[in-house]
């Protein structure tokens, strides 16, 4: 299973890589928000003082994830760039065209 914090990670580096790639285009896209819904499955630690941990659920899984509760957190996130607080985050993204 993939955990819920390197998930948002790579989603941060993935931002961040099409904003750099944005700069100095012509045109850009602005990001108002993140939705993301994901399934999930919650583990406690066993020791004492352990927290909670956040699972997303893989679709190769199988059948260790239908024995365990899954549960659907939907998150709202609002990108925000450190100096840049209440600027829209503009990002750019590569098309690729097919060769006639």
């Amino acid at each position: 299973m993939i955990d819920l914090a390197e998930t948002i990670q790579q989603l941060r580096s993935e931002l961040t890589k099409a904003i750099d790639q944005g700069e100095g285009e012509s045109l850009r896209f602005a990001v108002d928000s993140i939705d993301l819904d994901l399934q999930v499955t919650v583990s406690q630690e066993g020791t004492a003082g352990g927290g909670i941990k956040f699972w997303l659920v893989d679709a190769n899984a199988g059948a260790k994830v239908a024995k365990q509760s899954v549960q659907t957190i939907h998150l709202k996130l609002r990108p925000e760039r450190e100096g840049h607080e209440n600027e829209d985050v503009m990002v750019s993204c590569e098309v690729t065209r097919p060769s006639k």
